[in-house]
């Protein structure tokens, strides 16, 4: 079970190399930002790696591919719906993820499955940061009402992501003492310390969160849930 878990497809990595290429001419005034997004990009594909080859020591198994028909529907909605989406179905993804990655980290017996949990979850967090960060500034907007349909399309994401998710992974949240519910539950309420972040409600929030991007990033990651 959980071995099937590690082995899951890696859509993310695919999804950082499409941002990096897309940043590229998109972005090229902004180095930095191109950098941390192939930084990002190189750890997802060591963390696909080390998945791998945990999932190996768990359980043998010849790999499988990722069907043709899913890869090419991903391709066709990175090209309909763009960056942004791209990069808050990442963000969505990832805090859903680190649910169970805590709660491997709390409750798994052996130190080197905890161990690579504590490492991919650290990582996680800070990616979780940059990426909110970045979408703070894409989702800008001073227009009360444009901003809260923002907010809304966001909840809609996160409602869908958390419900996959939950249905996809409760027999390995259930082992670990984490039924379905909780798992929605704690979703939920690590998403709306996100939204805040993302789309503040106050337009004096917003304001300040666009005023101190890329201050502090570090500590910014440190206080995620």
């Amino acid at each position: 079970m959980l071995a099937r878990w590690l082995r899951s497809p890696r859509e993310d990595v695919t999804t950082a190399l499409w941002l990096v290429g897309r940043a590229l001419p998109d972005c090229h005034r902004d180095p930095a930002y191109v950098q941390s997004l192939r930084l990002m990009a190189k750890e997802r594909q060591y963390h696909r790696d080390l998945r791998r080859r945990l999932a190996d020591q768990i359980c043998p198994s010849p790999g499988h591919g990722r069907p043709a028909s899913a890869s090419r529907g991903s391709a066709l909605r990175r090209r309909l719906l763009g960056c942004r989406f791209e990069m808050s179905l990442l963000l969505l993804r990832d805090c859903a993820e680190l649910i169970l990655l805590d709660r491997l980290v709390e409750r798994d017996a052996d130190p080197t499955v905890t161990a690579v949990c504590r490492n991919l979850a650290k990582d996680k967090r800070a990616h979780i940061g940059f990426v909110a960060e970045r979408l703070t500034a894409l989702y800008a907007d001073f227009n009360f009402i444009r901003r809260n349909l923002r907010r809304l399309r966001l909840r809609v994401m996160c409602a869908a992501v958390l419900t996959r998710d939950a249905c996809r992974h409760w027999p390995l949240a259930r082992r670990f003492g984490f039924p379905a519910t909780a798992l929605l539950t704690e979703g939920a309420r690590r998403f709306a310390y996100l939204l805040e972040r993302i789309t503040p409600y106050r337009r004096d929030a917003l304001l300040a969160a666009l005023l101190s991007q890329r201050s502090e990033p570090y500590a910014k990651t440190a206080r995620l849930p």
